[in-house]
């Protein structure tokens, strides 16, 4: 249900929030690849580094902790 409701949205930005072990990280590759495939770009984000690089190693290469999104 999550991926259909991020998936047909209509917004660039999705956020995703569940507690550790709910399945975001299965779920939002699910939804990358389906995003890729109608080719838009992925760009995905953690609050903790330990999570971005789970996240990276489901979803891809772009994926990092929100810090280093943040920086100048």
């Amino acid at each position: 249900d999550m991926v259909r409701t991020i998936c047909t949205s209509g917004d660039r930005v999705q956020l995703v929030l569940g507690p550790a072990g709910s399945g975001k990280t299965f779920a939002l590759e699910v939804a990358a690849r389906a995003w890729e495939a109608n080719g838009q770009r992925v760009i995905g984000t953690a609050v903790a580094g330990v999570a971005a690089e789970v996240l990276a190693n489901s979803v891809g290469d772009t994926v990092g902790a929100i810090t280093s999104c943040t920086r100048a």
